[in-house]
């Protein structure tokens, strides 16, 4: 059992090293993980053990979900030690830990690189999809009831942590739709998409699909960034800097209606 639940697949390893920064994610320390080869087996911890002996095991989740991000936090071997304390690290503070650490490198990577969210821009801009119109895509309504009209859990922290971007990527779009480089509704419409396709994975034909949604949110909000690392053409784009970047379009994008159903 412990061996399948180690068995990480290679996208889940580009995105914990480059949505971590590469460091520990324990408040406060900042340790290098050194790389993904030699670092993996020290420093990719389960949130809920790998193993029944482990900390946090629960019995009822798969080796796949033991394997995969969601699951996983990046700490240091001190970091991993101190952690092993179940009441005072719950799943819940950990994931917590993990959620924060990821917001605080987006917001650090972009403070350091301000053109990464120009570039996250350009790359999705040119996925090479079919163009999809969403004439209620531009309603307006409230984070949080959107939040809770899908029952997002374990992504909610992460997205009220990275919302603070949308007035800062709107005023982007307009600059780059004005300079003709750009066409936002594209963009947009590529991330609708990808969204698209994997909430139909989960849905299939049902005509009464809002149960279904609801009950996957947070699986489907990883999928469609899983989607697009896949998609996005980095070149020669260090992967660990246009990560945080994809991140933040991504949940400006959940904020557009474009990820998830729009509160009725």
């Amino acid at each position: 059992m412990g061996k399948q639940a180690r068995n990480y697949s290679p996208l889940t390893i580009k995105k914990l090293y480059a949505l971590s920064g590469n460091e520990c994610s324990f408040p406060g320390c900042s340790k290098q993980m050194v790389n993904q080869n030699t670092a993996k087996n020290s420093n990719i911890c389960h949130i809920e053990a790998a193993n029944s002996d482990g900390q946090r095991y629960r019995e009822n989740m798969t080796d796949k979900a033991r394997a995969d991000y969601d699951n996983l936090i990046l700490l240091c071997i001190d970091h991993h030690t101190e952690t092993d304390d179940v009441v005072k690290y719950d799943v819940e503070k950990l994931k917590e830990m993990k959620d924060e650490h990821e917001a605080k490198i987006a917001s650090r990577a972009l403070g350091r690189s301000p053109s990464m969210l120009k570039t996250a821009i350009d790359k999705i801009s040119k996925i090479g999809l079919n163009a999809l119109k969403d004439a209620n895509a531009a309603k307006s309504f409230n984070i949080t009831d959107k939040l809770d009209y899908n029952d997002v859990d374990t992504k909610r922290r992460l997205i009220n942590d990275l919302k603070v971007y949308y007035h800062k990527l709107n005023t982007l779009y307009d600059e780059l739709d004005s300079a003709g480089s750009l066409k936002k509704e594209h963009l947009l419409d590529n991330i609708r998409h990808i969204y698209l396709d994997v909430s139909g994975r989960y849905t299939g034909q049902h005509d009464d699909y809002m149960p279904i949604i609801k009950q996957n949110s947070d699986a489907i909000f990883e999928e469609v960034f899983n989607e697009l690392l896949q998609l996005v053409d980095f070149g020669d784009v260090n992967v660990e800097e246009l990560s945080p970047a994809l991140r933040v379009v991504m949940v400006d994008a959940f904020m557009r209606c474009k990820i998830l159903e729009e509160p009725i």
